[in-house]
């Protein structure tokens, strides 16, 4: 599954880098356009997860880590999808390798994932209130992909979007991860999101 999830992720990266707005390339968190990411070592986190700050929103705009998707693949049984919005691979993570998606950084771990989001749809995610001692969203370029404990995404209105970014789990990087996701208006729904913790309770 984990080289699925690897092979998923991989497509979704070259679509990125052919496809994001602002330089024509979408560097990793916390790489420069003229730095060669595997020069570098993990991200380092400029926040704790236990402070992570309230919110922010990432929309399609100059500078922003974003890729422009010009079709959108059927999802995959490992995807984890809430409306227009979806993770590529994201329940593989429940049994595999902590190294095969992130790095341990910040005093936690932080991990790559992006964030679809079907063209011009508005999605916000939060961090349940009882887990933001643990973990944080890490989505935001222009905010260093520092932990969030809400994100709110804005697609580009032209074309699905994918944002790059990911998850901060503090500790030992293994966490039942309890998400809120509100499409526009609507009212939350709850997700658990098993972040190489082996299962989780539903």
């Amino acid at each position: 599954m984990v080289r699925g999830a690897q092979a998923s992720a991989a497509a979704v990266l070259a679509v990125m880098l052919l496809g994001a707005c602002s330089s024509g390339r979408v560097p990793e968190p916390g790489t420069s356009s003229g730095q060669r990411p595997e020069a570098r070592g993990p991200t380092r986190s400029r926040q704790p997860a236990s402070a992570p700050v309230p919110s922010r929103s990432v929309w399609c705009r100059s500078g922003e880590a974003l890729g422009r998707l010009a079709s959108r693949p059927p999802s995959d049984k490992t995807d984890v999808v809430v409306g227009p919005l979806r993770w590529s691979g994201l329940k593989s993570w429940q049994d595999g390798r902590r190294t095969d998606f992130g790095g341990r950084t910040g005093g936690g771990w932080h991990y790559k994932i992006g964030a679809e989001i079907e063209r011009g749809s508005v999605v916000t995610v939060s961090v349940a209130p009882e887990a933001r001692h643990r973990a944080g969203l890490g989505y935001g370029q222009k905010e260093g992909f520092t932990p969030a404990a809400e994100v709110t995404f804005s697609a580009c209105t032209d074309s699905d979007t994918v944002y790059v970014g990911g998850f901060f789990v503090a500790g030992d990087g293994r966490f039942c991860l309890p998400l809120d996701v509100r499409v526009g208006k609507a009212a939350p729904r709850r997700i658990v999101i098993p972040v190489f913790s082996g299962g989780c309770p539903t």
